[in-house]
């Protein structure tokens, strides 16, 4: 059983960077999946995270069976969204223990979200004693997946890789929230300055943000999922 911590908090950006760039050296355990791109990871956390969702109220699994379950789940699915940022950025060292680790690190930052979430499963926010409000659990499974892309444009931006270039915040086709805004006049940004990541929920929209990055090389960053 996971410990989860029930304070508060947010997404500091930079939390995974400064711990995961570590020495890639031991091998992934055996049938672990290395992804090709990030929509089919999300897709498929998504789904998972729904189904996990799904068996809280068809009475399969407890609320703390539950977050045990929904952490693994974000520590794998993180640790690919995480490979395939510093891909992206142009490390051609293959996926590693040090991603995993870096998975790792994510779950831990949403575990005090997730402790959130048992505790309101267990105080009966979803289920008024007769049925379950199925449309808000499924909607708050699906929030964990967007975070995908926040993990990516980190690795992404702080990779090694990334180092000799500038980043510009491009705003995306919807309404923007004033950090965006802020972050794409103050453009453009050496990669240790930068003071988010689009998708990683730290910024006023969370994970409505649909900005992406530009590299000064014209490398992209991860666009929102569609």
């Amino acid at each position: 059983m996971h410990e989860y911590s029930n304070t508060p908090g947010r997404h500091y950006p930079r939390t995974l960077a400064y711990k995961a760039h570590l020495p890639h050296r031991k091998e992934l355990p055996a049938g672990f999946e290395v992804p090709k791109s990030l929509g089919p990871v999300f897709r498929r956390m998504s789904a998972t995270m729904k189904a996990l969702a799904e068996r809280v109220m068809a009475g399969d699994l407890d609320a703390q069976g539950f977050a045990d379950a929904a952490y693994d789940v974000l520590a794998d699915e993180h640790s690919r969204a995480w490979y395939l940022g510093r891909v992206r950025a142009g490390s051609k060292i293959p996926m590693s223990d040090a991603d995993l680790q870096a998975g790792r690190i994510a779950a831990d930052i949403d575990s005090e979200y997730l402790a959130r979430w048992r505790d309101d499963i267990l105080n009966g926010r979803y289920f008024d004693g007769e049925e379950w409000n199925q449309g808000a659990m499924l909607t708050r499974a699906n929030a964990y997946a967007l975070k995908l892309r926040g993990t990516a444009n980190e690795s992404f931006v702080t990779d090694p890789e990334s180092a000799p270039f500038s980043f510009n915040w491009k705003l995306g086709n919807s309404e923007h929230c004033q950090d965006c805004i802020d972050f794409a006049s103050l453009s453009p940004w050496q990669a240790d300055e930068l003071p988010s990541f689009p998708g990683d929920c730290s910024t006023i929209c969370k994970m409505g943000c649909n900005c992406t990055l530009i590299r000064s090389d014209g490398r992209q960053g991860f666009e929102p999922f569609t």
